[in-house]
Parts: structure tokens; sequence; C-alpha cells
């Protein structure tokens, strides 16, 4: 058995830029302070990934076996990409075999681009659009902050008009748990094809009300008051940084051995950053938008590979995939029960606290936390 990690991936997840018309405050790339959300400092704003990186990445030798191509909003939406339509078209030339798949808040653009979008994607074999609204016209908004129900629904009647495959993702909260039947409903008089109502994964989120949450213990939301110096000086020692976190996992009950289930290893899928950097997973790629602390470990675990190691810019990918991390560390990463620490066969803090079994406990995996419906 080779020890590389996603050898023959099928599936590549991309972030295609840091822009996003929205700052739902569960994003990384939100920032709560003085009872306003704003841009998370460490976020800047329009970094595009260059589109022939990915297409590049298509036609490497090492993506023969690529079967789906997943844009997320994971600190952009996909969508605000200017050059979208226009990569879609190169890739269909390229690959139509792909499918393609989007994740958006559907509160940008126009309908006549919907309209455009849905054309294109209909060339490829499969493809998909989910549309991420939590509620209804009285209740999206309270989490999707800065979100047009009226385009919303424009946007997704010409993308379905035009033969686009939508999926109406629904996250639960308190505020619009009652709402579940009426967006089944809805969605199934628009014409989407599936609905996936999702539960909420992160449990402070719960505490929001119909204003600006007064408190939370996000720390990029108290940035400014807790972690200005920190993230200015970043003086960390490797010792510091990963006594610290062995602290963490102690404190909240993550114990050896850790049983870690890669979602992303079991079904072949790699990510691609906007900055062409490819990672093993997106919880590694942003962990380190999260905390000071995550930065400097970072910097400290992958220093070793040396500069610019796993970008596309430097390096093509299958020199990326062929070397370590890639070759062997990230396998032993979610496949060893040593501790978390400094040896390259220890365990990444972010590989125990988001997919051990105690992580799941925390948070449940993708397949507790959703319930989908044929949009029948």
């Amino acid at each position: 058995m080779s020890n590389q990690y996603a050898p023959n991936y099928e599936s590549v997840q991309i972030a295609l830029s840091t822009n996003c018309n929205l700052l739902c405050p569960g994003c990384n790339r939100t920032h709560y302070e003085d009872d306003k959300y704003s841009l998370n400092p460490l976020v800047k704003k329009n970094q595009f990934l260059d589109k022939n990186i990915i297409l590049d990445f298509i036609q490497n030798k090492e993506s023969h076996n690529l079967k789906r191509i997943e844009f997320a909003g994971l600190v952009d939406d996909p969508l605000s990409y200017p050059w979208l339509l226009e990569l879609l078209k190169d890739i269909v030339k390229i690959k139509p075999s792909l499918h393609i798949t989007f994740h958006t808040n559907a509160s940008l653009r126009t309908p006549e681009y919907f309209t455009k979008l849905a054309t294109i994607l209909n060339q490829f074999d499969g493809h998909s659009v989910n549309f991420s609204v939590d509620g209804l016209r009285d209740t999206n908004h309270i989490y999707r902050v800065g979100a047009q129900w009226d385009k919303i629904m424009s946007n997704a009647k010409a993308f379905i008009e035009a033969g686009g495959d939508a999926t109406w993702q629904f996250i639960v909260f308190p505020w619009n748990a009652h709402q579940e039947d009426e967006v089944r409903r809805l969605g199934n008089e628009i014409g989407f094809k599936t609905i996936i109502i999702r539960n909420n994964r992160d449990p402070l989120l719960d505490n929001m009300s119909y204003s600006l949450p007064s408190t939370t213990d996000k720390p990029w939301y108290n940035y400014k008051q807790q972690h200005e110096e920190e993230y200015k000086q970043q003086h960390f020692t490797k010792e510091q940084v990963f006594v610290k976190f062995d602290e963490q996992l102690l404190e909240k009950n993550f114990k050896m051995p850790y049983n870690i289930d890669c979602i992303w290893h079991n079904e072949s899928r790699i990510y691609i950053s906007f900055d062409g950097t490819v990672w093993p997973c997106c919880y590694i790629a942003f962990d380190s938008l999260r905390s000071p602390q995550i930065i400097a470990l970072q910097k400290f675990k992958f220093a070793e590979y040396g500069e610019n190691f796993n970008s596309l810019y430097h390096y093509s990918i299958d020199e990326i995939m062929s070397k370590e991390p890639f070759s062997s560390n990230v396998l032993n990463s979610i496949t060893n029960d040593k501790k978390h620490g400094l040896e390259k066969e220890d365990a990444y803090f972010t590989c125990i606290k988001t997919c051990s079994q105690r992580g799941f406990e925390l948070k449940p995996n993708h397949n507790q936390a959703h319930k989908v419906y044929d949009g029948q």
C-alpha cells in the first residue's frame, strides 16, 4: 500500500479568492467588534487564484483520476471570482467529464449571470450548485449577514429555469428551526433537486439573537483587545506552541488513542487555497486564521519542507504530491497514535481536534450532521 497521502486523488476543493459579499459570524473571514461585523484582519481582500494554475493542475499527469472539482466558500464566495465563467469554459474544453460543484450564498450577481452559469455547467457530465440559504425572508439574514432575499430567489429561479441542478442547504439554528417544513415546501415549488437540512455544528452560534451578539469567545472576534500584540509579534518557540496545544487537548479530553477518521483521505480529496498552496484538507489550510498560536505552529511544522514547498506557483502538483509532507508525514498524522508533538510521526493538532473520535463528539461529521431530501 502506498504511504503517499491521497494518491490518485479523485476530488479537489478550490478557493478562488478572498472575496465575499457577506460576513457570516461563523466564517473565518468575519471579525466582530464594537457591535459591528468586519473583515478578519488576517484575511486580505482581492487575492485571486490565477486561472492558469487551475488549468495546469487539471492537465497534470498526477490529476489523471480527477473526477470532481468543488468550488467552496471557506473565505470566499466562488461567484465573486471575476473570471469564473471564462474559467469554466476553459475547463469544459479540457475535461468535460468532470463533475463541478459550487457553494454560494447566491446574493450576488444577476439572474442573467446565473442563466449563463447553468448553460456552461450543463456541458459537463455533472454539476450541482449549493445555495446556502439558512431560513426564509425573515431569518436568512440573521446568520447570512448582508444577504438579500429577493436577489437570492431571482438568481435561484433563473438558474433552475436554465436547466441548472440546484441544492438548497439550510443550517438549522434556534431562530429558524420552525421553518424547516416551509423551506422544503418552497424549495420543491421553485425546483431545487435536493434539499439538505444541516445541523449547526458550532454551539456558540446558537446564542445569537436577532441582533448582533453581545459576547463571544471566538478568538478572531476579540482580535484587537486580546490578540493584537500576539498577531504582530508571534514570539513563540516550538516548545511553547506544542505545550500549549497539548494542554488544550488534555483540557478538552482529547486522549490517546485519537482514532482519527480523515474524511478527506477517505474520499481521496485535496485542497487548493486562493494563494495556490496545496493542503491535505481545508481545516489545516485555514486553522491559522483562528489563533496566533496556530499561525506559529504552521510555521514551525512546515518550515523543514522549505519555502513555497506546496505552492503551485513554484511547483507542479505532481512535484508537490511526491514529496513531504504528502509523501508520508500527513498519512502518519492520521494513522499513528503517537502524541501531538515535534516528531514527524506525531499527529497534527488540527487532525486531532477536528477528525478524532473526541472531535466528532464535539462537532458531528458530515454524515451525522445532515438530512437530505429529494426536492419532490
